[in-house]
């Protein structure tokens, strides 16, 4: 028999679990799964190890559902001023939490394509019919990796969502310049929950949304159309981010 003495007699089939014992070929007559006898990884021989050819798939259907879910939370995160650390409150468990496990699965993805390029040569030899091809969800981690760097470079989550949160800001500012009170004004602004407003001595009001950390994070209305700080960016006429 082809291959039968160098095949353990507890040898499975990967693909449905059939025995390979006594075969006149090197497939598995049940679902038509090629094996090597020589290559343990090509079966199952009642050890506890993984092999790593059962890798060689698309991406399962949970990755395709928590990458999306990672990607909209890191968009929220970048979408405060102040970072990350303001939108969860000031805490970076969300982050790291997200980090760790999207960093997980970029290397789970890259796991699977070189464990097809190493299956190549024996997948070939398959008989059964080939399950389709699912190569949409290859597509989606490039996608999301596409977004988060097009966020590192131009920022524009925060823009869109202070955009959008614009006009409601312009009417707290004219509200406060008809004399308002600052303490009725905390609340909710467009996009934002507004927590403190300082008021500067050079007509300068800052809006805060956030806690970065041990400092306030939010955007501040400058009259002359000049930034306070260093590391604030301009999100578009009077308006900037400070964190102090």
């Amino acid at each position: 028999m082809a291959g039968e003495a160098n095949i353990p007699d507890d040898a499975t089939c990967l693909g449905c679990g059939y025995r390979l014992i006594n075969l006149p070929t090197q497939t598995c007559p049940e679902c038509g799964r090629a094996f090597i006898p020589g290559d343990p990884a090509t079966f199952r021989d009642g050890t506890t190890r993984r092999p790593w050819p059962l890798r060689a798939e698309s991406p399962p259907a949970w990755q395709i559902i928590v990458l999306p879910a990672l990607v909209l939370l890191y968009l929220y995160g970048a979408s405060a001023p102040g970072g990350f650390l303001a939108s969860f409150g000031g805490t970076c468990l969300a982050p790291l939490v997200g980090m760790a496990t999207g960093a997980w699965l970029v290397l789970d993805f890259a796991g699977r394509i070189l464990a097809i390029l190493a299956d190549r040569h024996r997948a070939l030899l398959d008989q059964g019919r080939r399950e389709k091809a699912k190569w949409w969800r290859w597509i989606i981690l490039p996608l999301c990796v596409a977004v988060v760097v097009s966020v590192q470079t131009h920022h524009w989550p925060l823009q869109v969502r202070f955009r959008l949160s614009q006009p409601a800001f312009d009417e707290a500012i004219v509200q406060l310049q008809n004399g308002a009170n600052p303490r009725a004004l905390r609340k909710r602004t467009g996009l934002f929950s507004v927590l403190y407003i300082h008021q500067y001595k050079d007509g300068a009001t800052f809006f805060q949304t956030g806690n970065s950390g041990w400092d306030k994070a939010g955007v501040v209305h400058c009259p002359n159309g000049k930034a306070r700080g260093q590391n604030s960016k301009r999100l578009g006429g009077k308006w900037f981010t400070e964190v102090w």
